[in-house]
């Protein structure tokens, strides 16, 4: 059934109009920043961060 579910999302997405929203709710208006880009900047530190890591890994690994 969850493979059923998958596949039928996944046809919903490209072929049916389905779409995706995110709302961000908040008690003032500038009390948040107007876009998302904070979020995205997070992510792509986060990224880098963990590539970082895992560089260091495969070093100590490759090392030992």
């Amino acid at each position: 059934m969850w493979e059923f579910y998958l596949a039928s999302s996944e046809l919903a997405f490209r072929y049916g109009g389905l779409m995706v929203f995110q709302a961000q709710l908040a008690p003032q208006l500038d009390s948040v920043p107007l876009t998302r880009d904070y979020v995205y900047e997070r992510e792509r530190e986060g990224a880098r961060i963990g590539t970082r890591r895992r560089l260091t890994s495969v070093k100590r690994e490759a090392q030992a």
